[in-house]
């Protein structure tokens, strides 16, 4: 009896090549793809994390590359608040191509309505970069992916504005119940804290916007608070185990994907621990 052979189809050899050159472009040990001599510059080729003028140059986009997810910034939990700037993280959400593998994700910000600069590059499986922005300014973020061709796809610009501002622990808009008296702190925003040692007494603020943070000064001496928001129970944070201790520390951070009014209550626990002593918000709009 003659055997017979099931016919198995030859693989996709473009897909399975164009994996394999992006991977090789990616980890810095190939060359991409030949393209047109005005597109030379290649800056896809840097590093994923680097910064570099030649980034920066902009080049023809891809025809067929459709735009990836918009980016969209938050308040990143564990940064240190600085005179006049926090980091914050920009986040987009994963996509891939059909017939070409995404190599790169090339991110920008515009401050105040000016031009789009300060040029980040990820990797194609990347999700998020960080940046330094300034209080008090208004930013807008824009995305673009790169496949292993290196065609560009046209950008993918934040449909919000991203802005970030303070609210000092010495605020009206801060409502405070209970037993809470002042201190001073060179440490601290504006060498302010505010404490308390009373179990329940609290300290509330509403706001409209994205996101809110909680900064504290981060110590083995603060006492454990419970956070609300608008009126649910969200955590404990048990600020004596963060390590290292460092003041001006945001220790929480709030997401609200569709805006809108809430309201970031603080409750003090009781404790063998001194106090709980206060910094500042940080509001999200």
């Amino acid at each position: 009896m003659q055997a017979t052979y099931a016919h198995r189809s030859p693989p996709n050899r473009r897909r399975v090549l164009a994996l394999l050159i992006g991977l090789l472009v990616v980890s810095g040990l190939a060359q991409p793809m030949a393209r047109p001599a005005a597109a030379a510059d290649a800056p896809w080729l840097a590093k994923p994390g680097s910064e570099s003028s030649r980034i920066g140059q902009d080049t023809s986009v891809g025809s067929d590359l459709p735009a990836p997810n918009e980016p969209v910034a938050w308040l990143l939990r564990g940064e240190r608040m600085h005179g006049a700037t926090l980091v914050i993280r920009v986040t987009w959400g994963r996509w891939t191509h059909p017939d070409m593998p995404i190599v790169a994700h090339r991110l920008q910000l515009s401050r105040d309505g000016g031009p789009w600069t300060r040029t980040k590059v990820r990797s194609g499986t990347n999700q998020g970069a960080h940046y330094k922005i300034a209080f008090g300014s208004t930013y807008r973020f824009r995305l673009q992916a790169v496949d292993a061709a290196g065609d560009r796809s046209p950008w993918a610009v934040s449909s919000r504005t991203t802005r970030i501002s303070r609210v000092d622990d010495r605020s009206a808009s801060v409502v405070r119940v209970g037993a809470w008296h002042h201190r001073s702190d060179a440490s601290a925003y504006r060498h302010t804290l505010t404490g308390s040692g009373q179990a329940g007494a609290s300290l509330a603020r509403t706001f409209t916007g994205y996101g809110v943070g909680v900064v504290v000064p981060a110590t083995h001496q603060q006492r454990n608070v419970d956070v609300y928001i608008d009126g649910v129970y969200r955590t404990t944070l048990r600020l004596h185990a963060i390590n290292p201790p460092r003041s001006r520390k945001v220790v929480y951070e709030a997401r609200f994907s569709a805006g809108g009014t809430h309201t970031i209550e603080l409750r003090v626990r009781a404790g063998r621990r001194p106090e709980f002593r206060f910094d500042a918000f940080v509001i999200l709009r």
